[in-house]
């Protein structure tokens, strides 16, 4: 007598059912849409892959390939304290001492 629990087929692995969703899906749009997804996937290569080489250089290596030193530079820049130095971001719009010689209304004394 064969076993009938041997026998079944097994469903199809889970990452397959899912590829096989998207292809499937894929192969009955239509014509239109076809393309703009190419298009959409075209663009994400071209923004995540070539812009990142040219607007975003990889700062660590530069500072060499011991890894001890790319350890230490990135410690260094995260718990840099700019106001230690007294310089004042580029954002800050007025100097902290010109608080002390304006009034209430920001006219100088």
């Amino acid at each position: 007598m064969v076993n009938p629990i041997l026998t079944t087929k097994r469903p199809p692995f889970f990452l397959r059912r899912c590829l096989n969703l998207y292809v499937d899906g894929f192969r009955n749009m239509s014509r239109t849409s076809r393309i703009l997804w190419i298009i959409i996937l075209l663009k994400l290569v071209i923004m995540f892959g070539v812009l990142r080489l040219f607007f975003f250089p990889n700062v660590i290596k530069s500072v060499g390939k011991d890894k001890e030193k790319q350890v230490d530079f990135v410690v260094e820049e995260l718990t840099r304290n700019e106001y230690k130095s007294g310089e004042i971001p580029l954002w800050y719009d007025k100097h902290p001492s010109e608080d002390k010689d304006t009034n209430n209304s920001g006219t100088k004394r």
